[in-house]
């Protein structure tokens, strides 16, 4: 693989006719102030404060590295802005876009005009044919933030709402005034030297005192490789976020309208409720992540472990991503199955499906029951509603026996992976019935309690009817009553467990 790896500083990525565009399958901006803007503006005051106090000479602390960007070039076309496609960094090159044009306009406002004319120059291609487009910025994000980078890059009076990337915009504003302006901060400190300077410093440093490592990727290197390898710096990638990375480059390459796709088969996946982390047995995972788990757990009929989703979900739809039509069919399957797990938690307890969720499901925690759920709720099968109902009901009966007694549930995912390849070769009217008739057939559960109830007998009387002791009294009298007691709570479970029988028969 034939790599170009520069220390760049922003003057060097973006002076020019350049324009870096974030892909439209890319995930959204997600970086905070705690964790990513407070932190970047005290690294840049620093290198500032640095250039203030050394007047002139060499400051103590010259420059500061922000990580890496990779990105792949287009051909060049004469007339038009040097095209780069951003496959990582990207959370962290529109962190400095947004930064520097904060603070460009900060300085224009406190009346610093040849500064604020140098540091338009990274964020806007100022030539006439660009205005009004996309072009006319440095940078293009994603399709998810490009109404809001746009209202923060250049403002309109119509805009309403609230967005990230207008949050950090706003945070590098408020912190480049106060900086300039010389306002103490939190401890009472002040900025060194006059506005003037630091004006001067701010400037410098956003120009020249900041380094990038670009990663400039020709044009046979794998982008999807490197983005899978390089994308543990930042807030982690979710899996959904490498699956969708891959569905997009496969679906540009089968000449599909990605765009669309953004706009149906991925319209949400990037919102607060599906990237949540919620918890899982002892892990918390986000629930998209969770969702594409159990969606190929019942589309595969198959266990799916969790660090092989993504190798996984790849090789089940590589040949769907061959032509637009096919991956048009498989995405659209797989956005309707996720709009049924959304709306599980929605379901009315009164019905047989909000019942089994709410108490199989959240109350006993018994997750693994969720793709067969998922599969029999799916409207890509339209398994008729009293089929739900049997299915679901036999299922809550087994579910309920097993716990009666106190068997393990590590097994369950297996049983339902059983469950799962027999109703693919069933019709979906009879679907119920196939897992009525399953669980019924189930004697393993049968085979423990009557084991139970036979080491508890003999336990009962561990010396044989009628032994006495020594002294003529009956052997081991008040253990004989404790084992007594579990003798009659076993029997207790084995009539639970007949008649949980009978309720799947």
């Amino acid at each position: 693989m034939t790599l170009k790896a520069d220390a760049l500083s922003p003057r060097q990525l973006f002076d020019g006719k350049m324009h870096y565009e974030i892909p439209p399958f890319q995930r959204p901006y997600v970086w905070n102030e705690e964790d990513q803007w407070a932190p970047l503006w005290a690294d840049v005051i620093r290198v500032a404060e640095s250039y203030v106090v050394a007047d002139g000479a060499a400051p103590m602390v010259p420059h500061h590295f922000l990580g890496a960007v990779v990105y792949e070039s287009k051909p060049p076309v004469v007339g038009d802005v040097t095209r780069h496609l951003v496959i990582d960094g990207q959370q962290r090159t529109t962190t400095l876009q947004l930064m520097i044009d904060a603070v460009q306009a900060v300085v224009e406002e406190r009346g610093h005009e040849l500064l604020a004319e140098d540091l338009e120059e990274l964020i806007l291609n100022r030539s006439s044919a660009f205005r009004g487009k996309p072009e006319r910025f440095k940078l293009w994000p994603s399709k998810h933030d490009r109404k809001a980078f746009a209202q923060a890059m250049d403002p309109k009076d119509d805009w309403s709402g609230e967005h990230r990337i207008l949050s950090a915009h706003k945070f590098f504003s408020d912190e480049a005034r106060a900086w300039l302006t010389g306002t103490p901060d939190e401890d009472g400190k002040v900025s060194p030297g006059t506005e003037e300077r630091r004006a001067s410093a701010l400037s410098a440093t956003l120009r020249d005192g900041l380094y990038i490592v670009a990663i400039n990727l020709t044009g046979h290197d794998d982008s999807q490789l490197i983005f899978e390898t390089l994308n543990d710096r930042g807030t982690p990638l979710l899996k959904a976020d490498l699956i969708k990375n891959w569905v997009f480059q496969q679906g540009e390459k089968a000449g599909a309208d990605v765009d669309e796709w953004s706009e149906t088969h991925w319209v949400d996946f990037d919102d607060e409720w599906w990237r949540a982390e919620i918890v899982q047995g002892r892990h918390q995972r986000s629930r998209i992540d969770i969702f594409v788990q159990y969606w190929l757990t019942m589309r595969l009929s198959d266990e799916v472990k969790t660090e092989h989703v993504f190798r996984i979900f790849t090789e089940h739809a590589a040949p769907y991503m061959k032509s637009g039509d096919s991956a048009d069919q498989l995405l659209s399957e797989f956005r309707k199955d996720a709009d049924t797990y959304r709306a599980l938690a929605n379901l009315s307890e009164q019905s047989a499906q909000g019942s089994f969720y709410s108490r199989v499901i959240e109350t006993m925690g018994l997750a693994a029951t969720s793709p067969l759920l998922l599969w029999l709720l799916s409207d890509n099968h339209q398994v008729p509603e009293d089929q739900v109902v049997t299915a679901l009901g036999a299922l809550e009966s087994w579910v309920i026996r097993r716990t009666l007694l106190r068997m393990t549930m590590k097994d369950v995912n297996k049983t339902m992976v059983s469950i799962l390849k027999l109703l693919d070769r069933t019709p979906v009217d009879i679907a119920g019935e196939t897992v009525r008739n399953f669980l019924a057939a189930q004697r393993a559960d049968v085979a423990e309690a009557l084991r139970q109830r036979r080491s508890v007998s003999a336990a009962c009387d561990p010396g044989g009817l009628g032994a006495k002791a020594a002294d003529g009294l009956p052997r081991e009298r008040h253990a004989a009553g404790q084992v007594g007691d579990r003798a009659r709570h076993a029997a207790g479970l084995a009539g639970a467990l007949e008649s949980g029988a009978a309720l799947v028969a």
